[in-house]
This record gives C-alpha cells, structure tokens and sequence, in this order.
C-alpha cells in the first residue's frame, strides 16, 4: 500500500475535527514551515506519523513557529543545532523546542472518565518537565562525564549566545486534554517548580491560637521517582547551568492558529551567562528570580502577549 502525502495524514488525523477554518489552518502553517526548513523529507515523515509523541514533537515545533512569525521575529531554522536561530538587535537566540511524552502519567489524568473525581499527579507531572529541560540542557552543555559533546563545545551555539529551552506540555493534559496547563501545585509553572526548588505551598499555624501566622513555599530540592531515585530541581541554582538563559513553558496546541488564548510563560536563569532580555518572546507573564538576602525571590511580570489573552498577573 503506497504511503499518504503528508497533507493526506493531516486531513485523516483532523477527519472527526468540525472546525473547517481551523483545519485548514493546520495544513496551512505545516506548508510555511516546510518552505522555511531545510530537512522537508524528516518534517513530512513526522507530521504524517500516527505516534502522537513523534507528531506532536514536531507540531510544536510548528506551532512556535507560527508564534514567532506572528510577533515579527527575524528567525531561521539552521540545518544543524537548536530549533530557532532568532536575531534580536545585536543578540543570537537559540530555542530548543521539546514535547515531554506522557510516561508515568496516570492513565486516570491522561484519559479522564468524565465523572469521576481524580487527583492532581503534580509530582509525575514534574518529573516530565525535569526530564525535558535535562535532556535539552544536555544538548547544549554535553553529558557531565564528557561521553557525548553538546553545541557549546561543537561551536554550533556561541559562547555570548542566548539559549532558551521552550516545553510544550500538550501531552501532558489531564482531562483527555481539554484544555492548556502549565502550573504546577505551587501555583507556579512546572518549569519554575523544575528549577528552583520550588514545592507546594505551606502554611505556620499558632498551636496556641490555632491562626495562620506564616506561609510561604516548600523547599524541594528533589523530586523522587517510583524507583526511589531523588531527580534535582535546582537547575538554575547550579552555576554548571548557567549557559541557559530561561524556560519558555507553554501548553500549545492546534487552535493558537485560529485565535485561541495558550496558556505561556518564561522563568528567567539568574544565574545566566547570557540572560533573555525581558518582554522580547511571547508570553503571558515572566518569572524573574531576585537576590534578597540569603534567597531568591520570585516576581512575576506581565508578557508581550498577555493583552492578546485578557491575561494579568502581580508581583509575588
């Protein structure tokens, strides 16, 4: 049996999709990035594959795309290295796009029976999100013991350059994926809660009085795995990543291209060799960590795109 073209594959996937517009808008973004890429051949394959994790991995990377278009970017897709190469006044920005595939999700978050009660998996969620931004660190920075050279060491990112680690959690949805989510239980981002040893929050009760007094948020230096293994969350408090400019977390999917609000957001690296400079990416709202005292603390600004979203957000 001869293979389907890859719009055939699009149109199969999006058979039972009522939106008409909004189909043609999928074919039609997947068209602007194949004319802008120089690996067409790989990008039709994964587009037309019926593994939600390896459509998915690339979609995303379509998806941004059409963000970064939207907005004005200058960009380009280099035939070898990170997703993106932007350039913004004098600066390089590199994004390096990943999907985290659902494993160790429960299946009752996954594929929600309607009706029925289901706890919050926050921690497996984590883990996801912990992976990812390992994964993707280790493409720029190398393995640790030296096995495997990253794009620092090759010379395809450059010293001064800045590099962004955008995750796409739509395959993390819980609900049969209804809609878009990037907080975790701490009401923060994954990608913050992943970085900078942030758990949920916490409350000080007067044993006498029984009053809250005090409340701030866990520190959680790791997350365990079921195996019992302890995965660090402190990528941002350790210097050996400081070559990481900033997460760009998002939870997009098919309907950014007609209009739809995505839920976005961008956790800056204090410790950056070469920060993101602020409000130059879409998003939401963006985290920046402040010096204060012997800690961090946490403000919250909007971004580019909130008024796109009717979205507001406060310092914290």
């Amino acid at each position: 049996m001869p293979q389907m073209d890859h719009v055939s594959s699009l149109r199969r996937r999006y058979q039972a999709m009522p939106n008409l517009e909004l189909k043609e808008a999928i074919i039609a973004e997947c068209a602007d990035f194949i004319s802008a890429s120089l690996d067409k051949k790989e990008i039709k394959d994964r587009i037309s594959s019926s593994i939600d994790s390896e459509f998915w991995q690339q979609f995303s990377e379509i998806l941004i795309h059409y963000y970064l278009k939207r907005y004005g970017f200058d960009f380009s897709h280099p035939p070898s290295g990170p997703d993106f190469k932007i350039k913004y006044d004098d600066t390089t920005i590199h994004v390096e796009v990943i999907t985290p595939k659902p494993e160790g999700i429960p299946s009752y978050w996954i594929n929600h029976v309607p009706g029925t009660a289901v706890s919050f998996p926050h921690e497996e969620i984590l883990l996801r999100w912990t992976a990812a931004i390992k994964e993707k660190a280790e493409k720029l920075l190398g393995k640790r013991d030296g096995s495997t050279k990253g794009y620092l060491e090759k010379g395809i990112v450059g010293p001064d350059d800045v590099y962004v680690i955008a995750v796409n959690a739509r395959l993390l949805r819980g609900f049969s994926g209804m809609w878009g989510q990037i907080n975790g239980i701490s009401q923060f981002p994954f990608a913050a809660e992943a970085v900078f040893c942030l758990g949920p929050m916490q409350v000080k009760i007067d044993r006498n009085s029984l009053k809250i007094v005090d409340s701030d948020y866990q520190y959680r230096a790791e997350i365990i795995k079921p195996n019992g293994i302890g995965v660090p969350a402190d990528t941002f408090l350790d210097q050996h990543f400081s070559q990481i400019s900033a997460i760009w977390a998002v939870d997009l999917d098919e309907s950014i291209l007609v209009g739809r609000p995505q839920p976005t957001a961008i956790v800056h690296n204090p410790s950056a060799r070469n920060p993101l400079p602020i409000k130059v990416l879409p998003s939401q709202v963006e985290y920046v960590a402040e010096a204060f005292e012997d800690a961090y603390k946490l403000m919250s600004s909007v971004g580019i795109c909130a008024a796109d979203s009717g979205f507001e957000t406060s310092e914290f």
